[in-house]
Order: structure tokens, then C-alpha cells, then sequence
């Protein structure tokens, strides 16, 4: 059977950090690569008069749409008239080019009823007619109603344009023609479809049928859930996209996914969600985010699982209790850590661990000891922990790749605890990797991934290459000259030294974009817009754990207000600002 490759394409109006956790690794020259060989490669913020020529570039680098079952995922927006930005046009040159497995979500900008979905669906066509339809059809693939709107709408759109409806969109079941075959099986997906659409692609999978789409209006208010479920040689994989501006909607949503995945008792792998920390117990046990994913590996904390329940609750409350003291004691402070009352280490053995940024020694020492004085009884968990040992002394120069100017990972973490330290195989052993450092800001994969960022929103812009690379680089020097030249109690007694390197970072930013619409005067001012939503994105993603709330917000109106005299003078106009976002 083929490997399954997804290829995660949005529309031009998404904002990343809701895709944070995700799409960890963005762009087209970072796949995440799954254990059992598939692989993720997103094409962020590709705007659709480019997709064409974005799969072309993949093919011409090598990328042999043969070799995997693709899923094209299309998450499109709708505009304020509720028009998808997407027409019938590109989807079906999508589909002939890529000729392959494709999913289309569209996601509802508002939680419409089925009696609006005519206005939801204007400018949208269908391919037959549906008088054919049963009145009192309820069954899976929607309610007379719902299809008595579409076809409404798109007699309405007939009557406006002169067009004839001829190209195929939203049947009432399967309707098979040359390369493609459309099946929708609600209007409003729910989490009660799981069972009908989990047994119908699995065997459209493995009978390697043509390739199908599937398009599913959102469950709840801005949301765009999809659990499709994939048949590979190891099981059933799973993904789901839950994206939320209700938290209790999205835990209600993710308790119902997590019922019918129990009751399954067979998916390995779950996607969550950034609005959570919820928990969605899969097979038994609990996962935590998408670490487990993209890091192959296993959380600390899971590796006490196979303890007893009171051996576990109390040696993981013990560690946790050690690593929180470590990460908040600084180096001048670390006397402070009344260590002899936790697990028997010494003062000694603490300051040595805090003060040696370079050597992870100190704090192997801790956890030897930790083993040596804790409950824990089961030989695979004691086995568990002393692999992290081992990792921890043989992998002393992660912190030097981690973490910039020699800085202690456990200091500098501000989140140190045995969820946010990884297990990951590595041959015959184990490698040890720091996660969720994001809020510090002092990881430079996050950098990385801020250059992969902007460098793809300039370019949209295509200004000059000293402006593609300028930014980064000097961002990139301002966080470490900032490292370096600072402690984290500096950061937190002196917010206004650290705001003003936000202020000069804000200024940099202005710099470019005012560069960029006086030498390009053509250019769109919502293309100007992804670029300012790259740049907050920026922003906040380097910000540091010490920046109160409510200095971030001021910032954050700040940063708007310098960008809405830019376009006043443009065009006269302010932009507007909606749900935190610029609109």
C-alpha cells in the first residue's frame, strides 16, 4: 500500500498561531516525517492563484505525486457575503493535477443554520439535478432541506450570472465520473458520523478506488473539525483539526471524539487542538500534545505509566516538585532551594547542577538520586528513568544546540517539568529533548521556524533579497546579545529595558513594510495584511513568559495603530480589527 503523504493547503486569510502546534514544522522544505514513514508537508498561507505553480515547484524538486495516496486538505474561509474564497475552478484544476486522494473542509465563518446554508453556498455549482431526492430522506448524507437549499442557491447563482450549472459539487450520494468521485455525508459534520465515514474510507482505501473528496461544513462556531480515519498496514491513523473559538465547545466536541475512539480501542496517534491542554485518552493512557508526533518519542511523564497509580501520582508530583524549584532558581538564588528536603539531594549537588551550563552532570546526579530515594517499584519504570540518566550525561552538548550562549536548559526553560522532557529512541538508546521552551523564547527551533515564516510572507510580497533576509538576522542577533547580556531576574525587575527591544523590533518591521509599498505601490492591501498577521505572529512567538498580559496587549494595539497610519495614508482607510486578528 502506498505511503500516505498529507499536504495541508489554507486559504490566504488563516492566521498560523492557531495552527500553532500542528504545523509545528511549516513550509515546503519541512516535512514532519511520522514513524511509520508518512509525511506532512504544509504549504502555508498559499494563495490559490499560486497553487498551481506551488505543486508544479514540489514536482520539479522531486515530489512524485505516484509514490504517496495524497490528501490535498483545503481549509477555506468565507468571506463577510459568505462566499467561499475558493471557486469550483481551482478545486477541480487541484484535483486533475494532483489526480490522487484529495479531502476539501469548509469551514463555516459563522454557525449558520441550514435554512442560511443559501447564502452560505452562493457562487458555488452543481453538477445534476436533485429533484430526485427523497423528501423524507434523513439518512447519512444530509436532510432534504439542507439539499433543497443547495440546489436553491445554485439556481440563484444560474439567474445572476447567465451561467449554466455544470460543474460537479456537493451530490446527494457517490456519483463516480472520469477521475473524481464526490461524497457528502452531512451538512453539519458531527461527531455521530464518526462510525459511517471511519468504515467508508477505510474501504475506499484499501480497494484503492479513484480518488474521492470530501466536503463538511463545520460542527460548531468557527470551527473546522474533520476526523478522517486512514487503514495503513499498522492500524488505523488518525486525524483531527479542531479549531475553536469556544473552549467548552471544543471539549465537548473532543469528549465525544474521544468516546468513539475508545470504543474503536485502535488509534495510536491523536492531533490536538492548540486551545486545549484538554486530555484524549486513546487505548488507556493520556496524550498530552503533538510532541509524541513530530518528536517520536515519549514524555516523561509517560514513562511512569507503568507504575502503580500511587507510586506514580507520588514520584511525579516529587519530580515535578524538583524541576519547577530548579528552572525558577537562578544561579544567584539556587541557596534558596531547600534541597534537602526534596528526594535527599544537597545544596551542593543543586548549585553545581544550576551553575555548569554546559554540563548536564549536576543534574543527572539529581535524578540518580531521585531514583535512589523514590517509591517507584516497577523495574520498567526505574529502567525508564535511569535511560533518561544516561541520555542526559551522554547528550551534554544539547544544551549548547538548544540553547544559545551556553544557558542552562532547566533555568532557562521557565517551564521545566516531566511533561515538557522527551524520551526519544534513538538506535540503541535514547536522546533527551527540552519541549514548550516557546514562552521564553530561547529555543532556537523557533527561530527557525520564525525565519521559515516571515521569509514566506516577503516573498509574497517579492521585494529584495537584502529585505527577504534582513529582519531575521537581525532579530536572531537581538535575541542573543539580549540572552547574554541579561538574567532572567533582569528580564523580570527591568520590563521596560525588554519593551524597548520590542519597540525596536516594531520599528524594523514598519522599516520593511513602508519599503515594500513604496517601491511596490501596487500591491494589495490585503496582501499587506497576511504580511502584518506574519509579523504579530512573529512577535508573539519570541515574546518572553515575563511579559505581563496586559503590556503584550498594549503592544499588540500599538503595533496595529503604526500599521493603520501606513494604510491610511495608502488608501484613506483603517483596517479593521476582529477576534484579536487583523481582518
Amino acid at each position: 500500500m502506498k505511503t500516505v503523504r498529507f499536504i495541508i493547503l489554507e486559504d490566504e486569510v488563516a492566521v498560523i498561531h492557531k495552527y500553532r502546534n500542528y504545523l509545528i514544522h511549516g513550509g515546503v522544505e519541512h516535512d514532519n516525517i511520522w514513524p511509520d514513514g508518512s509525511q506532512i508537508t504544509t504549504l502555508r498561507n498559499a494563495r490559490w492563484m499560486n497553487v498551481m505553480h506551488t505543486l508544479a515547484e514540489l514536482q520539479q524538486k522531486g515530489w512524485d505525486p505516484t509514490a504517496f495516496m495524497t490528501v490535498l486538505i483545503l481549509d477555506l474561509a468565507l468571506n463577510e457575503e459568505g462566499n467561499p474564497l475558493l471557486g469550483i475552478e481551482e478545486i477541480r484544476k487541484s484535483v486533475d493535477f494532483l489526480d490522487q486522494y484529495v479531502i476539501l473542509v469548509v469551514s463555516n465563518s459563522a454557525d449558520a443554520a441550514t435554512d442560511k446554508l443559501e447564502d452560505k453556498v452562493d457562487g458555488l455549482l452543481a453538477k445534476r439535478d436533485l429533484t430526485d431526492i427523497d423528501p423524507k430522506e434523513e439518512g447519512p448524507y444530509g436532510s432534504h432541506r439542507f439539499w433543497t437549499s443547495i440546489r436553491s442557491a445554485c439556481q440563484s447563482w444560474s439567474r445572476r450570472t447567465g451561467r449554466k450549472s455544470t460543474l460537479p459539487l456537493l451530490p446527494c450520494a457517490p456519483v463516480d465520473s472520469d477521475n473524481i468521485s464526490l461524497t457528502v455525508f452531512r451538512a453539519r459534520f458531527g461527531m455521530h458520523a464518526i462510525d459511517e465515514i471511519a468504515s467508508y474510507i477505510s474501504e475506499k482505501f484499501e480497494a484503492n478506488q479513484p480518488p474521492h473528496i470530501f466536503i463538511s461544513n463545520g460542527g460548531f462556531s468557527g470551527a473546522a473539525v474533520l476526523l478522517i480515519f486512514f487503514s495503513t498496514d499498522k492500524g488505523v491513523r488518525e486525524i483531527a483539526l479542531k479549531l475553536s473559538e469556544s473552549r467548552s465547545a471544543l471539549e465537548k466536541e473532543a469528549s465525544a471524539a474521544a468516546e468513539a475512539i475508545n470504543a474503536a480501542g485502535k488509534f495510536d496517534y491523536a492531533f490536538q487542538s492548540i486551545k486545549g491542554p484538554y486530555r484524549l485518552p486513546l487505548g488507556g493512557r493520556t496524550v498530552y500534545g503533538m510532541h509524541q508526533i513530530y518528536l517520536k518519542g515519549t514524555t516523561l511523564e509517560h514513562s511512569f505509566l507503568d507504575a502503580s497509580d500511587n507510586d506514580f501520582k507520588t514520584s511525579l508530583a516529587e519530580l515535578n516538585l524538583m524541576l519547577n524549584r530548579i528552572s525558577r532558581s537562578g544561579i544567584r538564588d539556587s541557596r534558596r532551594l531547600p534541597a534537602s528536603r526534596i528526594l535527599g539531594v544537597s545544596e551542593e549537588q543543586v548549585e553545581r547542577c544550576c551553575s555548569n551550563a554546559a554540563d548536564l552532570h549536576g543534574l543527572h546526579k539529581v535524578f540518580v538520586k531521585h531514583v535512589g530515594h523514590s517509591p517507584l517499584v516497577g523495574e520498567i519504570s526505574q529502567g525508564k528513568l535511569e535511560e533518561l540518566c544516561t541520555a542526559l550525561r551522554n547528550w551534554s552538548d544539547f544544551c549548547d544546540t538548544c540553547f544559545p550562549e551556553g544557558v542552562a536548559a532547566y533555568e532557562q526553560h521557565g517551564d521545566f517539568h516531566a511533561r515538557n522532557i522527551m524520551v526519544c529512541p534513538s538506535g540503541g538508546g535514547a536522546q533527551i529533548k527540552f519541549i514548550d521552551s516557546a514562552r521564553f523564547g530561547n529555543w532556537p527551533a523557533f527561530y527557525d521556524i520564525t525565519r521559515l515564516r516571515l521569509n514566506l510572507a516577503i516573498r509574497m510580497l517579492d521585494p529584495a533579497k537584502s529585505q527577504m533576509e534582513f529582519m531575521p538576522d537581525r532579530v536572531w542577533k537581538w535575541e542573543q546579545a539580549w540572552t547574554s547580556r541579561t538574567s532572567s531576574a533582569d528580564r523580570i525587575s527591568k520590563p521596560d529595558k525588554y519593551l524597548s527591544r520590542y519597540n525596536t523590533f516594531q520599528d524594523v518591521i514598519l522599516k520593511i513594510i513602508a519599503n515594500v509599498k513604496r517601491e511596490e505601490p501596487q500591491i494589495k492591501d490585503f496582501d499587506l495584511t497576511i504580511l502584518l498577521n506574519e509579523c504579530f505572529d512573529l512577535i508573539k512567538m519570541i515574546g518572553y513568559v515575563d511579559i505581563s498580559p496586559f503590556r503584550r496587549l498594549w503592544l499588540f494595539y500599538r503595533l496595529i495603530d503604526s500599521f493603520q497610519n501606513i494604510k491610511r495614508r495608502r488608501t484613506g482607510r483603517r483596517m479593521k480589527v476582529r477576534q484579536g486578528r487583523f481582518a
